[in-house]
């Protein structure tokens, strides 16, 4: 789960701290969430409640697949 201050850690344009590690495909994920957000001219705070799909103040797999799957066109078996 993501909570919305790691979130904002990680996506917020004016915190470019980012922490690398080996896997590029979350680097990827990453790249085309903040790509979507400047695309769609919105927030990250409207991001995270627009992947935040239960409204609980997380993003969980379950929100993470769904949003990936919905609204950046990944197929659901690439994402199990």
């Amino acid at each position: 789960m993501v909570d919305y201050k790691t979130f904002l850690s990680v996506l917020d344009p004016e915190r470019q701290k980012i922490n690398k590690d080996n896997w590029n495909w979350q680097d990827n994920i990453i790249t085309q969430i903040k790509r979507w957000i400047q695309k769609e001219n919105i927030t990250v705070t409207e991001a995270f409640k627009i992947i935040d799909n239960d409204f609980d103040g997380l993003i969980g797999k379950k929100d993470l697949s769904n949003f990936l799957n919905r609204v950046l066109g990944m197929k659901k078996h690439i994402l199990t």
